[in-house]
């Protein structure tokens, strides 16, 4: 699929997969906690928020050559990931989330809400951001 679309796909599930067609990487860390109505899109979201603030993005390539050449910016956000890269990482700040969040439940397998979900998206930011 992702070969035929030129996109990044994200296949999410027990082991989640993402591939760009050319690569593949898998994320193996179930939590049965992630499945819950609305976790998907709290999923959705990080990847999107990560591709609006660090993807470089050129909608038309004869502007993003002349762009170049004029040695402008770009549309969208700085630049320092690539698609792939924003979806891998969307995955891991996600189960990452998740898994603050049954470690604050003595481990449950389920009753995580997507709210509670986007309540941990910052301390999994920054447990990521320390190691």
């Amino acid at each position: 699929l992702a070969q035929k679309l030129g996109a990044v796909v994200v296949l999410k599930s027990a082991t989640t997969i993402v591939s760009d067609g050319q690569r593949t990487w898998t994320h193996d860390d179930p939590n049965p906690a992630l499945a819950t109505a609305g976790t998907g899109d709290v999923l959705t979201g990080i990847i999107a928020g990560l591709v609006a603030q660090f993807v470089r993005i050129d909608p038309n390539p004869a502007i993003a050559a002349a762009r170049a050449a004029a040695g402008g910016g770009s549309a969208g956000g700085g630049g320092t990931l690539s698609m792939f890269d924003a979806a891998r990482l969307g995955v891991a700040l996600h189960a990452r989330a998740a898994r603050i969040w049954a470690g604050a439940h003595a481990g449950a397998a389920s009753g995580m809400t997507a709210p509670d979900l986007i309540d941990r998206i910052p301390e999994a930011s920054q447990a990521m951001r320390s190691g």
